[in-house]
């Protein structure tokens, strides 16, 4: 018994849409007109609005201008992790130094939990 499959295309058919040319709907606007005007676009954000304030461009700068994150300046660390970032304690992102301290990874994670570090018990060198 051999199985035929109807919805197959058979040779010598001639397809639907042959000769046809497509046309798109007149108020149809294509992605890269659409998106135009970047606050449109689904991924805009406060960052894209000033790239100067994107998360990754702030950490760059603070890299380059006071080094990697190398010890913890919070005052009440127990000294259990080995890795260090820097972390924001305002967060607002502002550019400067003041804003930000080098956290362990313990303490950055017990900071975000608890909504912040406050100022007294940052240890700045």
């Amino acid at each position: 018994m051999k199985f035929v499959n109807s919805g197959q295309f058979k040779k010598g058919n001639i397809p639907w849409s042959k000769g046809k040319k497509y046309k798109s709907p007149k108020n149809s606007k294509t992605k890269k007109e659409m998106y135009k005007n970047k606050e449109n676009h689904p991924h805009y954000s406060r960052f894209k609005k000033n790239p100067s304030q994107h998360y990754s461009n702030i950490h760059k700068w603070l890299r380059k201008y006071f080094g990697k994150a190398n010890k913890c300046e919070n005052k009440k660390c127990q000294k259990k992790s080995k890795t260090f970032v820097w972390a924001n304690i305002s967060r607002k992102y502002k550019r400067k130094r003041d804003d930000f301290m080098m956290l362990c990874q313990s303490c950055h994670i017990k900071a975000d939990k608890n909504g912040g570090i406050k100022k007294s018990n940052v240890i700045h060198s």
